[in-house]
């Protein structure tokens, strides 16, 4: 995809997204060919050791945490995939090796598995870390096939997701970032404090300014030279601007009922998502092109761009923020009197709940109460188990979680369980393909599949 030639000042310039993926080359995957290939690639499933160099233990020689005897591998890397990957326990170089196995096996189950391991509200692990590690696995091997199924992994996890890709692929793990921060924070509480002069403060801000300059360089540098990443960033611009802009549309025609949340993870402007990304600009140059306003076209790039962030904000994500009553907007304005708890999403409520009895007692408790008798309802979707029963095995008492889990209870049966019947039997790959329920038009680099969804 060539660059345009104004070449954009503060963000990627916008390309017209090209949909028709088969016009676009498609290349070989970005992986070499290595020994560890040519053994995933036999049929000989009698070794413990033939897929990829996963499993190195010999069977009988393989132990778990209770020091049972285990096998090392099921035979089918991707039942080892299904089974191997635990949230909070299995390395991202662990799940891009899994992956990596599964996928050359049968890369359609493989990828369900994929979604599987990011799904939440019963859809299967919620883990996002290992969802993480999977997509930039993805990213690497198979990019169109990350671009092509957007949609369908926010479907299964959240939006997100997305804007939290771009991010890793650009620099790496936040939660890496915030532990370094930590750890400086710790280190600074334990000196002296000093009084600040003026100087100091201003050097603090050039050095803000500074890194922030450069997480743009970065962004653009990476936009500019890599078509593969290029790509993924226009699919995620483009998935944003098609959902807001749908989003108004509602809002303007007074159906708030069909607003959907995209308002509420579209990074706002500023905020650490955009600075490194530089996704707002994308979103907003893709809702207000030049030629949607003759004022544009006699304007600079650089002035054209502050514009249509402005817009984004003052006629997009505040009103449709607005409209969706997000806890967040009234927890920041300290409106904890006007806030709708009914509105809380499952985590939220989970995680905000000491704050909500702090600020606003009262009313909390009467909204317990309404959910106790009936008269409202309490989200719980996104809430595991072992979660809510928390504060019970520490001899605890946390109304919350206990209405939480009688919503679970009650909501049991077809919908408790998860769509994906990865619970059913496992004997080979192709059977744990053949049974998943969704419909969902999953795009994987197979022959069989059109032309068009291959990387």
């Amino acid at each position: 995809m060539a660059l345009p030639a104004s070449a954009a000042l503060l963000g990627p310039p916008v390309a017209a997204l090209d949909t028709n993926i088969a016009a676009v080359a498609d290349p070989e995957p970005t992986r070499e060919a290595s020994s560890s290939d040519t053994e995933t690639s036999s049929d000989d499933d009698d070794s413990p050791m033939a897929y990829g160099g996963v499993t190195k233990k010999p069977a009988k020689e393989a132990t778990r945490s209770g020091r049972a005897l285990a096998y090392a591998s099921s035979g089918d890397p991707c039942v080892d995939f299904f089974f191997q990957v635990v949230p909070g326990a299995t390395s991202g170089a662990d799940v891009a090796a899994l992956l990596d196995a599964a996928w050359s096996r049968d890369a359609r189950a493989a990828l369900r598995l994929v979604c599987h391991l990011r799904g939440v509200r019963g859809l299967g692990k919620g883990d996002r870390e290992g969802f993480y590690a999977a997509a930039l696995w993805m990213h690497a091997r198979h990019p169109k096939t990350l671009a092509g199924n957007l949609a369908t992994f926010a479907r299964f996890g959240c939006l997100k997701d997305l804007p939290e890709i771009l991010y890793r692929i650009l620099h790496g793990d936040r939660m890496e970032d915030e532990g370094d921060r930590r750890k400086q924070q710790n280190v600074r509480g334990q000196g002296t404090k000093r009084r600040r002069s003026d100087g100091d403060f201003e050097s603090a801000k050039d050095k803000r300014r500074q890194e922030e300059a450069q997480l743009a360089r970065k962004a653009l540098s990476r936009y500019e030279s890599n078509e593969a990443f290029r790509f993924l960033y226009d699919h995620v611009a483009e998935m944003f601007a098609e959902m807001l802009k749908s989003d108004v549309e509602h809002l303007r025609a007074a159906d708030t009922a069909k607003i959907g949340l995209a308002a509420k993870w579209c990074p706002s402007l500023r905020s650490s998502y955009d600075r490194a990304t530089l996704l707002c600009e994308a979103i907003a140059r893709r809702i207000f092109p030049r030629e949607s306003n003759q004022e544009y076209l006699n304007i600079s790039d650089k002035h054209y761009a502050y514009r249509v962030r402005d817009r984004l904000r003052r006629e997009v994500l505040v009103p449709l923020r607005k409209a969706l009553e997000l806890p967040e907007v009234y927890m920041c304005a300290c409106k904890f009197e006007e806030l709708p708890y009914a509105r809380v999403a499952s985590v939220a409520m989970r995680k905000y709940k000491e704050v909500f009895q702090k600020h606003d007692k009262d009313r909390v408790i009467g909204f317990f109460d309404e959910v106790r008798t009936g008269h409202a309802r309490m989200a719980a979707g996104a809430v595991l188990p072992k979660e809510l029963i928390d504060a019970a095995l520490k001899g605890e008492h946390d109304e919350a979680a206990e209405l939480q889990w009688r919503r679970r209870r009650s909501s049991s049966g077809a919908a408790w369980r998860p769509p994906l019947p990865l619970r059913a039997a496992w004997p080979t790959a192709s059977r744990c393909a053949g049974s998943l329920s969704p419909p969902l038009r999953l795009r994987t680099n197979r022959a069989r599949l059109p032309s068009r969804w291959v990387s």
